[in-house]
């Protein structure tokens, strides 16, 4: 029977015993491979040995090899850019004469790949790349990232150094929706690949503002205004007919419909009309007010609506003018509500994201602590999942999840305000900008299996993400 040798776990892969005749190694070696050791130094990982791939067809007790002719990796050199070329040595134990080579490419952990100039940044991903607004020669325009390179696809206003400020980019019918503001007109915008053009100028002479983008039933809904300054109105638009406005709120007050989410079937969205700013939903028909939550005239305002397990999750003020958690079974009122501070203090919870069976959220641990929190879907308290700065404010907000980790801003009390994963186990701080500065990062999005986000720092930069 032939003997194999166990893969050893420090420093050192084999794999059997060779024959004298064999063929060297075939190695396939991806960048899991790969850590920081600090700032922008990396090196190899032969100590986790379950992430390197090797053929079928190597020959037996096989090995890395090292200066001192061992089985290990070398460290890799300093990234002075964002991307190395790295030769790694495969080497037979008994003849290291018998060797095979194989090139492969190293990038840093994060890095920026535009400066894009806005603080304010709106990013969409189409067709593997990403779309935002940036700055450039023509002013803030609509600009791509294709993987390699930043560029302007449309200057909407024709006018060099004349921005047309898109905002609130929405990806609808294989195009992209947004706000532009051209000659002073601030209206709906449609980019199609090729170039951009107004949808409809929905008040001719002045600007409808549209926002709060959202596509439901095969519409792009949003807010704008028509004939009056204050009118403020859910519209849709379908695709090839005019806009229509749904008034919720007759005369010319305005019902300024926000924050809308669908869940369950229906849009859900904040409305105001004489009870105040209250939860009301559109089945793409009718339209009403769901719960008056604050009674009389004062405004709930609910906010952050997510959708986890059998529940509409959100944020609104109670009758004590406390802010807390509140969910909605689609169907029961009143609705419950799930305290994160204390009974008598608002916890003011936000950017909820759902994760590994429970809903993360950020919320007051004391009246100056903004923490990270969870909730399991049951009728169990909200939980603290740690402190991310035990003697202060850790500054969460949750961005979003990122192949099984959870990403959220965060600071420790030394690094200022940086990116943070969790995994439920383990908690990673990634300090993009060292020293204690605040990074300050945002609008996470995944894109071609990438993860994107921007900082609001001294430079408005886009960054990508490996998670090796």
């Amino acid at each position: 029977m032939k003997k194999t040798t166990a893969i050893m776990i420090i420093c050192t892969i084999l794999v059997g015993c060779p024959s004298p005749d064999e063929s060297p190694a075939t190695i396939s070696i991806t960048n899991s491979n790969v850590s920081v050791i600090s700032g922008t130094t990396y090196q190899f990982n032969a100590d986790k040995p379950a992430a390197w791939s090797v053929s079928s067809t190597v020959p037996e007790d096989a090995g890395f090899i090292d200066a001192d002719g061992l089985y290990t990796a070398a460290a890799l050199p300093t990234l002075s850019d964002d991307k190395v070329t790295v030769t790694v040595t495969a080497a037979l134990k008994e003849d290291t004469s018998r060797t095979d080579t194989l090139d492969f490419t190293v990038e840093k952990r994060y890095y920026k790949v535009a400066d894009i100039g806005v603080g304010n940044a709106y990013l969409v991903c189409l067709n593997d790349k990403i779309y935002c607004n940036g700055t450039g020669a023509n002013g803030e325009e609509l600009y791509c990232f294709d993987g390699t390179s930043f560029y302007e696809v449309a200057n909407v206003d024709d006018n060099a150094g004349t921005s047309s400020s898109p905002e609130y980019l929405t990806v609808f019918n294989g195009n992209i929706y947004f706000r532009a503001t051209v000659s002073g007109d601030s209206e709906l915008y449609c980019y199609n690949g090729i170039n951009a053009s107004i949808v409809e100028d929905i008040w001719v002479g002045d600007s409808s503002y549209p926002s709060n983008f959202c596509v439901y039933n095969s519409r792009l809904y949003f807010k704008a205004r028509k004939d009056n300054s204050s009118d403020y109105e859910l519209w849709y638009y379908d695709g090839t007919n005019p806009c229509v406005e749904i008034d919720i709120r007759t005369g010319t007050s305005g019902s300024g419909p926000t924050y809308m989410y669908v869940w369950n079937g229906k849009m859900y969205f904040q409305a105001s009309v004489s009870n105040g700013k209250e939860l009301w939903y559109h089945d793409g028909t009718t339209q009403a007010e769901i719960y008056d939550l604050d009674p009389d005239v004062d405004d709930s305002s609910p906010s952050s609506f997510c959708g986890f397990g059998s529940y509409l999750y959100f944020t609104a003020k109670d009758e004590f003018s406390n802010y807390e958690v509140w969910r909605y079974d689609g169907s029961t009122t009143p609705f419950e509500e799930f305290e994160v501070y204390s009974s008598v203090d608002p916890g003011y919870p936000k950017s909820y994201v759902p994760y590994n069976g429970n809903l993360y959220l950020s919320g007051r641990s004391t009246a100056t602590d903004y923490e990270l929190h969870y909730h399991d879907g049951t009728t169990n308290p909200i939980q603290k999942a740690f402190d991310v700065n035990p003697s202060g404010d850790g500054e969460v907000y949750v961005l979003g999840v990122y192949k099984d980790k959870l990403y959220f801003l965060g600071n420790n009390g030394s690094s200022g305000q940086e990116l943070f994963s969790w995994d439920e186990t383990e908690l990673v701080l990634y300090d993009i900008i060292p020293g204690g500065s605040d990074s300050i990062p945002g609008n996470l999005i995944e894109c071609n299996g990438k993860l994107y986000f921007t900082i609001y720092a001294t430079n408005k930069d886009l960054y990508v993400f490996n998670d090796y």
